[in-house]
């Protein structure tokens, strides 16, 4: 395999740049196409009258509603009940479930922002690492001096910069916190 020319070099890392910029972009424009779908999904009212099932169950509710306004009815006749004061039964259908309620709507689309900036976030921080990853191939493939080399392979990695929590020194910290409290 022959080496790249400078040029080359120089002319893939800004693609690679460009693809990054087309790829955030791109991550930008999915989150909002995601929340457009989700959006879709909580506005969406399923009538009973769309689904055999459904109209079915509908129509058998509606036969018992029918056949428990009249012996409603005539228990209220017997006890002596005026008819504008009797009790009543009626049938709903709920075509939204749970997503009838505004505040659920706003709960869930808090969630789904929420869960979508995150996912959005995790897909740039992966296109950014793809293209430093992209980069740096490129430019270590010039590089001539041992100190070029080394200076390359220098910077920490994220994971020895920000290295795993432990429950006990979390724990430390808050029991820390409490006697500084108490100062």
């Amino acid at each position: 395999m022959t080496t790249m020319t400078k040029t080359e070099r120089n002319d893939l890392a800004g693609l690679v740049r460009k693809r990054e910029r087309l790829m955030k972009t791109a991550a930008s424009q999915r989150s909002a196409d995601l929340l457009a779908e989700f959006e879709s999904q909580l506005g969406t009212i399923y009538a009973f009258d769309n689904d055999e099932i459904w109209a079915a169950a509908h129509a058998a509710a509606e036969d018992a509603v029918k056949f428990a306004q009249v012996e409603i009815a005539k228990r209220c006749e017997d006890l002596g009940i005026p008819a504008e004061f009797a009790p009543g039964i009626s049938l709903g259908w709920y075509g939204r479930g749970e997503n009838m309620s505004k505040d659920r709507r706003a709960e869930l689309r808090k969630m789904a922002t929420t869960r979508l900036a995150a996912m959005e976030k995790a897909a740039r921080t992966e296109i950014e690492k793809y293209s430093i990853e992209a980069q740096t191939e490129l430019i270590a493939g010039g590089l001539t001096t041992e100190a070029a080399q080394a200076f390359l392979t220098s910077m920490p990695e994220i994971e020895t910069l920000m290295p795993v929590l432990d429950a006990t020194q979390v724990q430390g910290l808050l029991e820390y916190g409490k006697k500084g409290a108490m100062k």
